[in-house]
């Protein structure tokens, strides 16, 4: 489609002409979608880049082993049937900008999987923008896991940052393997409790005495890791990461306390010439802005219990904030991003249906690609929760779960498309207002319940047009879709239809 031709033009000129891989992240690391297992698959991350055409996404960790032996089992060829190895690699042109997040800690291993993942890239420079094709514009090594399977003894995840020379010994040869054109990035907890000798809880208890030693080891951490001049960014989870004790991976994401201040002042402040992206405990997009807005004020301490009216800050060398969990719990929040952080005129998508017909076309595309009982559970796993906090989203989880229960029985020949599934389900079970409210309406909800207004800046690039009824309700529409009154209809007429169905049923 011509689209698609677009798409590819726009994404070639990136990386050959406008600007080079360096500068497309740091245009785009104000806002990072952190990596995450199970949830920042391809096809969440596509949703992501539907919702923000400037947010910086990371994949979930891909482990060099994985890579390594998938490789050796089933060649590059795709008429071999390398479903397995694009499965955990694929990342299309279309949505870059986007990091590949490895792990492991053998230092030929590693070197080995960004060989392979480099010669699927070239492999896929033909002009090639299917969604199963591989494009990155970064690579990141995973130094902050501390889940028991990633972090025990010679293993690789938060368990590395006690031997930064191997740290920086596996950066180096991941940036060799791409011959020096690939940026390569750390992310890290601010250390671990390895070194920990007393019994005293290392998660309640910290004297002065024990900070400045944690601080002085993540110094050296930055330092030797930095040191050739490879790795120059840094995404810094602020918490520690318990590692002696049998503690589950979502306590070591709440229960040591956040001490944002060793990133938002300390570290930017020793190490002006590296770059750092705060993450921990980041939930919307106020807070995004807080820690990214540079001033000359000076920084305020206790940065992680701020609510979002304190823009005063911070060292030019904060270039960013990643958030997780706020972002797969509720995607739609974000879909300001690009208005709010980034000061584009117009947020990427007008509303969830317009953004559910533009996934569908992907979907459709990868059932195409891969069959339906491959992919058809991940696909709608990607969209379950955009409309969080919604009446009926239950329900229309639910519906999803029905349609991912269908794939049992798909037939190809004679299949309701996937995004025809989706759709239903959304138009089945919740409104047009939840359907058609723009970003800026959802935002402006938000803001009403955290008791704030509207931030000024976005008064004058809105493009939603308001009017009020008799009865004093609010409506808006975006007016750069001319179809969303048919479009409306068509959803009425269907509702009522289902309705009329179901009490001639009972």
């Amino acid at each position: 489609s011509n689209n698609n031709n677009n798409n590819k033009e726009e994404s070639d000129i990136s990386h050959v002409g406008k600007r080079s891989r360096e500068e497309w992240i740091a245009e785009s690391q104000t806002l990072s979608l952190a990596p995450m297992m199970e949830y920042t698959d391809r096809h969440f991350r596509h949703l992501v880049r539907l919702l923000s055409r400037r947010t910086l996404t990371y994949t979930e960790m891909v482990t060099a082993n994985a890579i390594v032996h998938e490789h050796r089992d089933e060649g590059i060829s795709r008429e071999d049937g390398d479903f397995y190895l694009r499965r955990m690699l694929a990342s299309p042109k279309v949505d870059e900008p986007c990091i590949l997040q490895l792990g492991g800690s053998d230092v030929d291993l590693l070197f080995d999987a960004c060989q392979i993942v480099d010669l699927y890239s070239h492999q896929d420079m033909d002009g090639n923008i299917d969604v199963d094709s591989i494009s990155y514009t970064g690579v990141n090594l995973n130094c902050g896991c501390p889940s028991a399977k990633v972090a025990g003894k010679g293993c690789f995840g938060a368990a590395m940052m006690e031997d930064a020379i191997l740290v920086r010994d596996v950066t180096t040869a991941m940036s060799q393997a791409f011959h020096g054109k690939m940026p390569i990035s750390v992310k890290c907890r601010i250390g671990t409790d390895l070194k920990q000798t007393t019994s005293s809880s290392s998660m309640e208890h910290h004297d002065d005495d024990s900070e400045e030693e944690e601080y002085k080891d993540l110094c050296h951490f930055i330092e030797t890791v930095s040191s050739h001049n490879i790795v120059t960014h840094f995404d810094i989870h602020a918490r520690k990461a318990i590692l002696t004790r049998n503690i589950s991976p979502a306590d070591n994401r709440s229960v040591p306390p956040l001490k944002y201040e060793y990133v938002t002042q300390k570290l930017v402040h020793d190490f002006p010439h590296l770059t750092f992206a705060l993450n921990g405990g980041l939930i919307n997009l106020q807070q995004v802005a807080h820690h990214t807005t540079t001033t000359d004020t000076t920084t305020t301490t206790d940065d992680h219990d701020i609510d979002g009216d304190d823009n005063k800050h911070k060292a030019s060398n904060l270039v960013g904030c990643m958030v997780g969990r706020a972002f797969a719990s509720n995607p739609w929040h974000f879909s300001m991003a690009d208005q709010y952080l980034y000061g584009e005129a117009e947020p990427a998508t007008p509303h969830r249906y317009q953004l559910l017909k533009d996934y569908g076309v992907y979907a459709d595309q990868q059932e195409r690609q891969w069959g339906a009982m491959r992919t058809r559970r991940f696909l709608c796993k990607a969209v379950q929760n955009l409309f969080a906090g919604e009446i009926n989203s239950k329900r229309f989880r639910i519906a999803l779960d029905q349609t991912i229960a269908g794939s049992a029985k798909y037939d190809k020949d004679n299949a309701t498309p996937i995004s025809q599934m989706i759709l239903t389900a959304a138009t089945t079970h919740l409104s047009e207002e939840v359907l058609y409210s723009s970003p800026q309406i959802t935002w402006n909800k938000w803001l009403s319940k955290q008791n704030k207004q509207p931030p000024p800046s976005l008064s004058s690039t809105t493009t939603t047009k308001t009017t009020t009824n008799d009865d004093g309700d609010t409506n808006n529409s975006n007016t750069n879709n001319d179809n969303d009154n048919d479009n409306k209809s068509i959803i009425a007429e269907w509702q009522t239809r289902r309705k009329q169905e179901s009490q001639s049923q009972q």
